[in-house]
């Protein structure tokens, strides 16, 4: 990042070139992408390690808040 003014005609164009780098990274779409990506690691993360593919314990709706009796039949453990 340059901070003074300066007569180098390629020092000028290597900081104009790097500010072009650098405004094509500040997009909300590439910020959402991220976000999604580690979202996707996330849930296949959990989907294939801890619930062995099962989504009814994907769901993880535990007992103090639910009843069983209450529940859908396919989502109960």
């Amino acid at each position: 990042m340059q901070l003074a003014s300066t007569t180098d005609a390629t020092a000028s164009a290597r900081a104009s070139a790097s500010a072009i780098r650098l405004a094509r990274l500040d997009r909300p779409e590439l910020a959402g992408l991220i976000a999604f990506g580690g979202w996707l690691v996330f849930v296949v993360a959990r989907l294939a390690g801890w619930a062995d593919g099962k989504l009814s314990l994907f769901i993880a709706s535990g007992t103090r808040y639910s009843h069983p009796a209450l529940m859908f039949p396919g989502s109960r453990t």
